[in-house]
């Protein structure tokens, strides 16, 4: 489903942007396959047939013009094998999706290699808007701004909405606010929430980063749109006042000092 929910947004910031049919087809695809790898347990960069078949992808998408912005992305091996980075799906998949995704699309046919190339470069940079995955880089590491040898900046117009679209998909009332959702469990479980109002405090925080990472408008429009259901129900239940700030209020929860 969130792969569906994904390639929708995409395909309304698509339309809203006017962009040309043959990349709103390219955005589509990403989106459809941004995150193929990300529960194959097999799929991790600590494997060296894994991270040697990565390396490859990446240098040849690097030839081809990509990742200009991003001088850092794919320049320290020690970063990526870490076993505390490069064996956790969820910080890698971005990669070996995108390496799944041209075995997918030269079975189907059709494909240009740069057509190829460009929904490969999108998925490799769809991650980047997760601030908490770059956060779990460097604390892994032990350094700030170790995260930018795996995550590159999104360039071009289907990166970009591929990253948005992805980010936005987390923008759900329903797996925010109530008792036992998605994101009110992660707080517990991966953050170090004690209650309710401890939930509160952490989603607000995550979600308030999220939001502030878009890269394009529409995004942010559509961000938004759910950001303003969301916001005062969490404010609520920090008991705070319709018009506080969490943040100014009761700090930055202890998981992220």
């Amino acid at each position: 489903m969130h792969n569906r929910v994904c390639t929708a947004l995409v395909f309304d910031m698509g339309k809203q942007l006017d962009l040309p049919k043959d990349a709103q087809r390219l955005a589509l695809i990403a989106d459809l396959l941004h995150n193929i790898h990300k529960e194959e347990k097999t799929a991790i960069l600590t494997s060296p047939e894994v991270f040697a078949q990565t390396t490859a992808m990446i240098a040849r998408l690097r030839a081809a013009g990509f990742f200009q912005a991003s001088p850092r992305f794919w320049n320290e091996e020690a970063v990526i094998k870490h076993p505390k980075v490069g064996a956790d799906r969820a910080l890698v998949h971005h990669i070996t999706s995108a390496l799944a995704a041209e075995r997918i699309l030269q079975s189907f046919g059709g494909f240009s290699r740069e057509e190829i190339d460009r929904v490969q470069a999108a998925i490799v940079a769809h991650s980047t808007g997760y601030w908490y995955f770059r956060a779990s880089v460097d604390q892994a590491v032990g350094r700030s701004n170790a995260w930018q040898a795996l995550y590159p900046e999104p360039e071009s117009a289907i990166d970009k909405l591929t990253h948005d679209a992805d980010l936005i998909s987390q923008f759900v009332p329903e797996s925010v606010v109530p008792a036992g959702a998605k994101r009110r469990e992660l707080a517990k479980k991966r953050w170090g929430a004690k209650d309710a109002r401890d939930e509160a405090h952490v989603v607000y925080y995550v979600f308030q980063r999220l939001f502030d990472e878009a890269k394009t408008e529409q995004g942010r429009q559509l961000a938004r749109v759910q950001w303003d259901v969301i916001r005062p129900q969490l404010v609520r239940m920090m008991q705070l006042a319709p018009a506080d700030d969490p943040i100014k209020v009761l700090g930055v929860p202890a998981a992220f000092r």
